[in-house]
């Protein structure tokens, strides 16, 4: 079964504690939209990526991954050129992700 009407962003970490990462990997693949992602997020820690709860400082990051992928949806739909990543979205690209 595949979804391929809306498309889907999956944030994910290999740190999981609370899913098993193979199923969150596998079931990522039935959203075959074209601007369907899914991110292993090299800066979680755990399940709870990042709120106030956990990890607040890296809220930041994790909001400049959204925006960008919102960024390249709503520019993918409009059939504009993608815009340029956020400056946390980049340091994030360098510190491995």
């Amino acid at each position: 079964r595949e979804f391929n009407s809306l498309p889907v962003l999956t944030f994910y970490t290999q740190k999981d504690d609370v899913v098993l990462v193979s199923r969150i990997e596998e079931h990522s693949k039935i959203f075959t939209h074209p601007v369907s992602k899914v991110i292993d997020w090299k800066l979680g820690q755990k399940h709870q990526l990042a709120s106030a709860a956990f990890f607040p400082e890296l809220v930041p990051a994790l909001v400049d991954e959204l925006a960008n992928w919102i960024d390249i949806v709503v520019r993918k739909e409009a059939g504009a050129p993608k815009a340029e990543p956020t400056a946390n979205a980049k340091q994030e690209n360098r510190e491995g992700s």
